[in-house]
């Protein structure tokens, strides 16, 4: 895990990012959760396209998890490298600066996990 720190003197820290598989949130929620999981945990939910700077990030606005907006970034990816190549029409569907919904069937076959959490500290 990352720990970038506010200033030069170390005393707050602004965010933590890079969690291992055993870094939960209090509802479940880690590096490796699926989906499907997210799902179950936040009810459907946006999220941002693929292969952009922002892509697969959710946004908790309106989910049961909206109190930690501001404080739980979660970003979101397939997990086979080779995706493009196996489902080149599925990535090409939700790939981009789009907004996508959690129920969108071209999401299924790409198996997309969490793959990054960074919990925010700053004011």
């Amino acid at each position: 895990m990352t720990i970038f720190w506010k200033d030069e003197s170390r005393n707050k820290i602004l965010y933590i990012r890079g969690f291992g598989r055993q870094w939960k949130t209090p509802e479940g929620i880690g590096v490796g959760t699926s989906l499907s999981g997210l799902r179950e945990i936040l009810g459907e939910f946006q999220l941002t396209g693929f292969g952009w700077d922002y892509g697969g990030l959710v946004n908790l606005k309106g989910t049961k998890l909206s109190k930690y907006r501001g404080k739980l970034s979660l970003t979101l990816n397939p997990t086979d490298e080779n995706v493009y190549g196996k489902y080149p029409k599925q990535y090409g569907s939700v790939s981009g600066d789009i907004d996508l919904s959690s129920t969108n069937p071209n999401l299924e076959p790409l198996d997309v996990r969490v793959y990054q959490m960074t919990v925010n500290f700053g004011e």
